[in-house]
């Protein structure tokens, strides 16, 4: 069973735009992820899969390797998917899907997921949540939450919630590669599309979503506010 790492990134996000090539101080939030994310050890190797000309030349400039993928995908998922394709990963092969928002992604988080997987073969989908949920998130949209049942699958993921007990969701999945490919023929849900979260399409259509936990504050690059949080609290 192998690891490998994909960043699926684009240009023209919403919230904040070219957020992928925000500076957080002297590097960019795509190279902040990839670094975190390639000093693992357990990954055979780490791609950046984009179909934008301005990320391809950042992430070759610091010696990164990237996937050119197509411009039409729905979401990272597919866009992971055709990348997965490219490096001629194999059915059993975990997919790591790194959101490239997530610059302080580290190895506890990487290794958690694998770790699931490694102690449990079934496992078809596993993501990371943290204990860690403070309080000015629990009402902020961008930050979104998870209930677990008591084995530590989810039962829900939502941007609101007043239910008590959340978890934070942290934005990285782990795949069997024949699990992401069944994923990727799903039609998109009407609770989906309403809350904007792919993951909820999974669950209504039977997909277990293993949650592994860590209680660090792993922070999400959203807003202009988050990146004046990372620039603050983070050593660069």
């Amino acid at each position: 069973m192998k690891m490998y790492g994909i960043i699926p990134a684009r240009l023209n996000s919403t919230r904040l735009p070219k957020k992928a090539l925000i500076v957080l101080k002297n590097k960019t939030l795509i190279q902040r992820v990839y670094e975190n994310v390639i000093k693992n050890t357990i990954l055979e190797n780490l791609f950046v899969a984009t179909n934008n000309k301005k990320i391809k030349d950042t992430v070759k400039s610091f010696g990164g390797n990237v996937i050119d993928t197509q411009g039409i995908h729905l979401n990272g998922t597919e866009r992971c998917f055709e990348a997965s394709n490219k490096i001629n990963t194999k059915n059993e092969d975990i997919i790591l899907n790194i959101q490239c928002d997530e610059p302080t992604i580290d190895n506890e988080a990487i290794n958690l997921i694998y770790d699931a997987f490694k102690h449990n073969s079934e496992l078809k989908i596993v993501t990371l949540v943290s204990s860690n949920l403070l309080s000015n998130e629990i009402n902020d949209p961008s930050i979104v939450k998870t209930q677990l049942d008591k084995n530590n699958f989810a039962i829900e993921f939502c941007r609101e919630s007043k239910k008590k007990n959340n978890y934070k969701h942290i934005g990285i999945y782990g795949f069997k590669k024949k699990t992401l490919e069944k994923l990727i023929n799903l039609k998109p849900t009407s609770n989906e599309k309403k809350q904007k979260l792919e993951q909820l399409r999974w669950i209504e259509n039977g997909f277990k979503i293993k949650c592994v936990i860590s209680n660090k504050n792993y922070i999400s690059i959203n807003t202009k506010e988050d990146v004046k949080i990372y620039n603050e609290n983070y050593i660069l």
